[in-house]
């Protein structure tokens, strides 16, 4: 259970922080619900405290952790665009951290070798936003765009490492 001010994240809306916890009745039956500001401004979440788990909601991850993953060499992605974007989106819509930096990761290196597709653009937009949201509140006081810069240099960071050891390419 969180409490009210926890930083969590909401699989499908993102980083939010609990800044209420009320008890309303639905259907005639009483309950607990968090209300949750979303902190790309996008509005506010209520979702019930005994369904918090069922909704996916979590903590925010250690940065170290999607870092750590930014920085591996890349999984070799599908050339069937279809295959490959509903595998990459199904990592994304998985909320888990680590399945969003993969695909971000691998997103990234598949559009240094070739030119990425809307769709492609659009799922490594969102990988990247998901997880500047992330890192942004998990490292203290830092923009969201100075967190996905941070991403980025990760990003470049590795494409040279292993293109240099020969990973990829």
């Amino acid at each position: 259970m969180f409490g009210k001010g926890s930083v969590i994240v909401h699989p499908t809306h993102g980083v939010g922080r609990i800044v209420d916890i009320r008890s309303m009745a639905v259907g005639g039956a009483s309950q607990h619900y968090y209300h949750i500001k979303l902190i790309d401004g996008s509005g506010l979440l209520m979702i019930p405290v005994d369904y918090a788990e069922e909704a996916g909601l979590r903590p925010v991850a250690d940065a170290d952790v999607i870092l750590d993953v930014l920085a591996t060499a890349p999984t070799v992605l599908n050339e069937n665009y279809r295959l490959r974007q509903t595998h990459m989106a199904q990592k994304i819509e998985s909320g888990d951290p680590v399945k969003i930096a993969e695909a971000l990761r691998d997103l990234f290196w598949y559009g240094e070798l070739k030119k990425l597709s809307s769709g492609d653009a659009r799922l490594k937009a969102r990988a990247s936003a998901m997880l500047a949201a992330e890192l942004a509140v998990e490292q203290g006081p830092v923009d969201l765009e100075q967190a996905a810069d941070r991403l980025t240099a990760v990003l470049l960071d590795a494409l040279e490492t292993h293109t240099i050891a020969g990973d990829l390419r």
